[in-house]
């Protein structure tokens, strides 16, 4: 009984603990101390304790954005303007909270409540802001440098959350955009001892490269057998080799021997009679024999190995920034079989074989095929790793 009475104590003590708006004036907290006595002079009015914590800490909390906005002046940086906009807003949000339960009456009289235009000095403080992210935007758009001008984007872009239609920013923030973005191609150099056709490239390029595009890069594949140009960024493919293994023919020739059912016979009791059912019918019996078949099986089996590099080089195309090996297989087989005897023997694989027409081996050109669209996966994800080189 001791303990729950100690422990409801406690919980009453903490609570009025946590919630003293005193303590947090003392404590400089004076926004928290505000919206604590606010919320507290709302419900009860004649608290005349907390109506004058919450002239206080209002007055405070108004004197520190005050002092802050001096401050930020008379440093004289011309980047200021966003704090300053920030504080009157402040300013400004805070008389709109105390505005509906003014006056504030303490001991008969109304206490004195720090106000002036805020609204007003926060549009001239936001014009400011706007000029100055302007400004800086226009200086950082004249570079040929893309981090420059990815910045002056982003300037651009904050003049806009100020203004939706400041001067030309809208114009300028696409400009900078635009210019802003790496135009990177990806395209294949073949160093292989075979021909590098068409398809192959087609196979490779089998993925969707606009999935890989970020906000200030852009991909693009080039399908042409010439390196392209005037680009930010480039992805050089290098086909590095080709192998094709020799066409593999291997033949096995077994026999299938298993004792299965060859027929049926009577069932005869120890006096040499037909046993017979209830109905009187004759009771038979399989007769069990061997039997055998020869199967041979024929497997064909080819295959083929590509080796590649990725370079990630930039606008010149001779300053490299990245390698990556990559590479793929590609394995071809097929089988089939041919048998004499009693196919009853065989299992379920070799009946499947047998349905199998006999075949020849696939040209070099379609294993080389196969070889690129294998490679493709490869690619691409070695592009998504290094996707943000030129961001």
């Amino acid at each position: 009984m001791k303990l729950r009475f100690f422990y409801g104590l406690f919980i009453i003590l903490f609570i009025a603990g946590c919630s003293s708006t005193d303590k947090l004036i003392r404590k400089g907290k004076y926004d928290k101390a505000f919206k604590r006595s606010l919320k507290k002079v709302t419900r009860n009015p004649q608290n005349e304790k907390e109506v004058y914590n919450l002239a206080t800490a209002y007055n405070k909390a108004q004197e520190n954005s005050e002092e802050h906005i001096k401050e930020l002046i008379s440093s004289g940086q011309p980047d200021i303007w966003d704090d300053v906009y920030y504080e009157y807003n402040q300013m400004n949000y805070r008389y709109n909270k105390i505005k509906p339960v003014l006056p504030l009456k303490y001991k008969g009289k109304n206490l004195e409540i720090k106000h002036n235009d805020y609204y007003n000095l926060a549009i001239n403080a936001k014009k400011k802001a706007a000029e100055y992210h302007y400004v800086l935007g226009k200086k950082l758009l004249n570079s040929n440098n893309k981090t420059d001008i990815r910045k002056a984007y982003y300037e651009f872009d904050k003049v806009l959350t100020y203004f939706d239609n400041y001067k030309d920013a809208k114009q300028l923030r696409e400009t900078a955009y635009q210019k802003g973005i790496s135009h990177v191609a990806v395209f294949v150099v073949n160093h292989s001892k075979y021909k590098l056709y068409k398809d192959y490239l087609e196979a490779l390029y089998d993925f969707d490269i606009s999935r890989l595009n970020g906000e200030w890069t852009k991909f693009e594949l080039v399908e042409t057998p010439y390196e392209p140009n005037n680009k930010d960024g480039y992805i050089k493919v290098v086909i590095d080799d080709i192998e094709i293994s020799p066409e593999r023919v291997e033949s096995n020739t077994y026999v299938v021997e298993k004792n299965i059912v060859v027929g049926e016979d009577y069932v005869y009791d120890e006096n040499g009679h037909i046993v017979t059912d209830s109905t009187g019918q004759p009771i038979t019996q399989p007769v069990m024999g061997k039997a055998k078949c020869i199967v041979k099986e024929t497997h064909l089996k080819k295959d083929g190995y590509i080796k590649a590099t990725v370079l990630y080089l930039g606008s010149d195309k001779k300053y490299l920034i990245k390698k990556s090996p990559i590479g793929a297989d590609q394995h071809f087989e097929y089988a089939f079989a041919r048998a004499d005897g009693d196919l009853r023997v065989l299992d379920d694989r070799v009946r499947k074989l047998l349905q199998n027409e006999p075949s020849g081996f696939p040209p070099d050109e379609t294993i080389i095929r196969d070889l690129f669209h294998n490679l493709s996966g490869a690619l691409y994800e070695n592009i998504r790793r290094n996707r943000r080189i030129w961001e």
